[in-house]
């Protein structure tokens, strides 16, 4: 069976001596991600469709309800997911903050021994909090949201698939650091 992108990457920082979930380890799968460039649209292929719950990161394919009065959106979140709604959930897109304040936030809450809601709220009442949080119909989904499991969320928030439309990423990063 053919290893999943997360599984490769986890293999790369084995060999080259990189312990996982470290501030180290963080900025080495940033390097090497953003290096690869590889295709990433198999970052889905292996992760389980287990339901959207509180806690979780997952990554799907969006279709908002109201993109037309939206000033821009991201097509394939990444969202920690805060509290589910009667008909979606609210959730912080990491897309919509840079690599590597994504990284060093994921790194300063502690991934390795902290839950994800407990991340996630760490995440939300920082100040790059306003500009991840969202709210997601699950309707609007065009694809299964799936869950990466918590021992991959370092390699997956650096994994370039973020979807802008109306905007580039850098803009968007822009305006999170206010």
């Amino acid at each position: 069976m053919p290893q999943s992108i997360y599984q490769r990457y986890a293999e790369a920082a084995r060999k080259a001596g990189v312990s996982r979930n470290t501030k180290t380890s963080v900025d080495w799968f940033r390097k090497r991600i953003r290096k690869d460039r590889a295709s990433f649209g198999r970052a889905y292929e292996p992760l389980k469709g287990d339901g959207v719950a509180p806690g979780k990161l997952m990554i799907y394919e969006y279709d908002p309800k109201y993109k037309d009065t939206l000033q821009y959106y991201d097509r394939f979140p990444c969202t920690m997911i805060i509290e589910m709604t009667d008909n979606g959930w609210y959730g912080l897109n990491l897309h919509y903050l840079a690599p590597q304040v994504r990284a060093r936030l994921l790194a300063d809450t502690n991934v390795k021994t902290n839950a994800g809601l407990k991340i996630a709220k760490a995440i939300g009442n920082s100040r790059f909090g306003k500009p991840a949080l969202h709210r997601y119909i699950a309707t609007q989904c065009v694809s299964k949201p799936k869950s990466v499991p918590q021992k991959d969320w370092e390699i997956a928030i650096q994994l370039p698939f973020e979807g802008f439309v109306k905007i580039n990423q850098s803009s968007v990063w822009r305006k999170a650091n206010g």
